[in-house]
């Protein structure tokens, strides 16, 4: 995941790209991924979309988020390539 001004923020699992999906009761809509947040590297790094429960990276993990397409790097861009990993910005 990566952070408005472009550093990595988090890294994450991809899980869908299907705009009707939803995220915490909301649809994904267009451009944007739903992500497993797995661990935080800017915690204090601010949601996209922040619900009741979560507003930060931190707050996020181990949960769903829904993140812009533009901002989530595949995994294998950096090192090693495992299923549906990246890092966020």
């Amino acid at each position: 995941m990566l952070h408005w001004a472009d550093a990595i923020v988090a890294e994450s699992r991809w899980d869908s790209s299907d705009p009707k999906i939803t995220v915490h009761g909301k649809p994904l809509g267009l451009d944007f991924m739903r992500l497993w947040v797995d661990a935080d590297i800017v915690p204090e790094s601010y949601l996209f979309h922040p619900n009741n429960a979560m507003l930060t990276i931190q707050e996020a993990v181990g949960s769903i988020v829904a993140w812009p397409s533009k901002k989530v790097i595949p995994r294998g861009t950096f090192s090693y390539s495992k299923k549906n990993q990246c890092v966020i910005i």
